[in-house]
């Protein structure tokens, strides 16, 4: 599915967003993000799962959620380039948007860094 046409207000990729805040994965970043930036699964908009339901109904759930426009952006934004066809055309309908959203990962991990580490 492509991109919602707005980033939610709350995505964890917004600079903006609340420090830390990845619902389970709060306070770790790298594990929040590792599987998808290294691994490049699908990293849904978080708005559109329940995440509260059995693990097949949330492997359903992502297959036809929207993908994360925020998370898109910050894969424009750092140039990487997916190696799977149909993401790749995803973030060719994405535009570059470092003020709004990180830049790297790195900045997202920062952000979202445990404070007491």
């Amino acid at each position: 599915m492509p991109p919602r046409k707005n980033a939610c207000s709350e995505c964890p990729f917004r600079r903006n967003s609340a420090p830390g805040y990845l619902g389970s994965a709060s306070h770790d970043p790298e594990g929040f993000l590792h599987p998808h930036w290294h691994g490049e699964r699908k990293l849904p908009c978080h708005m559109e799962i329940d995440w509260e339901v059995s693990d097949l109904d949330k492997e359903i759930a992502v297959e036809s959620a929207n993908h994360c426009l925020g998370y898109l952006t910050l894969m424009r934004n750092a140039c990487k380039l997916p190696r799977d066809a149909e993401a790749k055309k995803l973030l060719s309908s994405v535009d570059r948007n470092s003020s709004d959203f990180f830049s790297f990962p790195q900045e997202f991990y920062l952000h979202h860094k445990d404070p007491g580490k």
